[in-house]
């Protein structure tokens, strides 16, 4: 054995020595490089975890707050939308302005064509402009009172107002409905087409509930589709509100014919509906019936 003198001054209790004198200090065995290692593959597994949990945290929190920016966004107005003062005095005199503006250029005294049978066709066509100022101003004022005066009850009152804003070849046509417990703005940008055979389509090409857009033709399939939730109870059960919603779906013209009668053996038919440049053209034509 060796001499103590060559033994170490102190050795800690948790400490062997090994044959040549040297200290090996004791406490968790050595692994054994050929099993893997049991706590490196522990600790490895609790990074992996706690990895998944961040990832899944951070996922919901963006979830979160994606749908709290929908609320948001379906609670707010579009930004073409522009809010109209029923009460206003001035409201009321140009909704009467541009109400007797169309009226007259109806039943204005003009050349008639003939559908087909003679007549100076050309001559017979006409047309005018409404800003959508103005055409806000009669869908809040007129329009109601129209309605109630044809079909008392027909105008719901869930419907608070009614907007239109005309850009380059679209048409923005929107409806805020407002309840004791709920509040929405339901809008639809719509392409307008006279075809062929004279019907008029107004399909849309995007639906928003608030600001938030939505497809069309998701949210359109099957008329009401996806956002009949949205849409009052006793208004989605008038047949023209599945008219209308079906219309924007594309699955039929909006009007297969698109005529006026005036009583009096005229008739003006609608020959084009132009946005542009923030107002609506409507070109139009005047008609006689052909003697028989």
């Amino acid at each position: 054995m060796g001499d103590a003198r060559d033994m170490p001054e102190s050795i800690e209790p948790d400490a062997t020595i090994e044959a040549d004198g040297g200290v090996v200090a004791r406490g968790e065995p050595d692994e054994d490089p050929g099993s893997g290692g049991n706590g490196g593959r522990s600790r490895r597994r609790v990074r992996v975890r706690r990895l998944v949990i961040g990832a899944g945290l951070g996922l919901a929190a963006c979830v979160t707050l994606l749908v709290l920016i929908g609320v948001a966004l379906t609670q707010e107005r579009p930004k073409w939308w522009r809010s109209v003062l029923v009460d206003d005095p001035r409201t009321e005199e140009i909704a009467g302005a541009v109400e007797n503006q169309v009226t007259s250029q109806v039943y204005a005294v003009r050349e008639t064509g003939s559908g087909g049978a003679g007549g100076d066709e050309e001559a017979a066509r006409w047309g005018f402009k409404v800003d959508p100022a103005k055409a806000n101003a009669w869908l809040n004022t007129r329009l109601p009172r129209w309605l109630e005066n044809e079909r008392p009850g027909a105008w719901p009152d869930e419907v608070a107002e009614i907007q239109v804003e005309f850009v380059s070849g679209r048409i923005h046509v929107g409806v805020e409905l407002s309840s004791q417990f709920d509040h929405r703005v339901l809008s639809a940008t719509l392409v307008p087409r006279v075809h062929e055979d004279g019907s008029l389509w107004m399909e849309a090409t995007r639906v928003q509930i608030g600001r938030l857009p939505i497809p069309a033709r998701w949210v359109l399939s099957g008329g009401l589709g996806a956002v009949s939730e949205r849409v009052p109870e006793r208004l989605r059960e008038l047949p023209e509100t599945v008219h209308v919603f079906s219309a924007f779906a594309g699955e039929h013209a909006m009007m297969a014919d698109p005529v006026v009668r005036l009583g009096d053996g005229r008739r003006v038919r609608l020959l084009g509906l132009f946005a542009h440049e923030g107002e609506l053209r409507v070109a139009c034509e005047t008609l006689v019936e052909p003697q028989v």
